[in-house]
């Protein structure tokens, strides 16, 4: 079976690695795969050798001759590598690779990787996402709340994200730590985690946050202005976040919203204690709360520190929520998720034939 995957990029981000994990595993069972983008940069994550990574990018000054032409050499790919499906990553690259597929007479499944209101989407693409994603073969979500949402989608599934999780550090303890992990924008909600940390009673913790961005800046001066300057430290991009998730006894998604935060499943893999804003719509699909992890009001600033110190004293709670954290390892599986993709794949194929 040969497969084609499309994304704007394969530089660092959690859509990037997804897509990454699975084009690898399909690969490894013996599928032609090839992963199309719209950059010249070299992936970020390493992909397996005998895949087949191909660049269209184009640099025309005019946004909308860009498109024209992205679709267009979209296209050509695709007729050129007739694949049996196409899959594509990410709300407008699924737009430019919905019509190019259908131009080119294959079948496409677009995949979503953040929720539907997701902010960073300009409200442009999400009309013309309205009126395009109905013609899709399949359309995949990683919540029942956002398979909701697409309601004006016929062909709609709800998949995971696989969790890879390695084992290059051992015997390492926990310490005081609380910690974060993702881009530095408004949507992480970074700024409220800091001042959550601010009415902590801290005794020897420190918040430690992985990650870099446009708020950096911002970032800085409100830890120096809540002197924060000696427990609060912005990390950048960390090569081996592994180190921090066993190093961390506390890990906290202070997101505004979330599409299916890896992140929070890494921590509860490597078994930190977790919290997570119940913001729309993944964590409390990911999250029982007070069995495996705590869920607290979104953007409650006072919750959040009430809920961090309840756990920097109960060690014991840490400990149980750890333990039962840790079995989405399991549930997660490259192999329990691959499964499913299967299973899409061959219907989609089915029904278009």
């Amino acid at each position: 079976m040969k497969i084609v995957f499309i994304i704007s990029s394969l530089d660092i981000g959690g859509a990037e690695k997804i897509l990454t994990t699975l084009a690898n595993h399909f690969d490894n069972i013996g599928y032609s795969v090839t992963i199309i983008i719209a950059s010249k940069n070299k992936p970020y994550f390493t992909l397996n050798k005998t895949i087949n990574l191909v660049s269209i990018s184009v640099n025309s000054s005019n946004r909308v001759n860009n498109i024209r032409l992205l679709i267009g050499n979209l296209k050509k790919e695709i007729l050129l590598i007739d694949p049996d499906i196409v899959i594509s990553f990410m709300s407008e690259m699924n737009i430019l690779a919905l019509i190019a597929s259908k131009l080119a007479g294959k079948p496409i499944i677009v995949s979503e990787r953040s929720a539907f209101d997701f902010l960073d989407i300009k409200p442009i693409w999400k009309k013309i996402r309205r009126v395009t994603y109905p013609f899709v073969d399949a359309l995949v979500v990683l919540t029942n709340a956002d398979k909701e949402r697409y309601h004006f989608v016929k062909n709609r599934y709800k998949i995971e994200n696989p969790l890879i999780l390695k084992n290059n550090h051992k015997d390492i303890k926990r310490e005081k730590i609380i910690l974060a992990v993702g881009r530095l924008n408004l949507v992480k909600g970074f700024d409220l985690l800091i001042e959550a940390f601010s009415k902590f009673n801290r005794d020897g913790w420190r918040l430690l946050i992985a990650g870099e961005g446009e708020e950096r800046e911002r970032l800085e001066l409100l830890i120096k202005s809540l002197n924060l300057l000696d427990r609060v430290e912005l990390l950048g991009v960390v090569s081996d976040v592994e180190y921090y998730y066993k190093r961390a006894s506390i890990f906290v998604l202070s997101s505004i919203t979330e599409g299916f935060p890896g992140v929070l499943c890494e921590a509860m893999g490597y078994g930190c204690a977790v919290i997570s804003f119940d913001c729309p719509s993944a964590p409390r699909e990911i999250i029982t709360h007070n069995r495996d992890g705590l869920l607290v009001k979104a953007e409650d600033i006072d919750k959040l520190a009430k809920q961090m110190q309840y756990l920097a004293d109960n060690p014991k709670i840490r400990k149980e929520l750890s333990i039962e954290a840790k079995k989405i390892a399991h549930r997660l599986s490259i192999d329990k998720i691959g499964v499913k993709w299967f299973k899409l794949i061959d219907s989609v194929i089915r029904r278009y034939r």
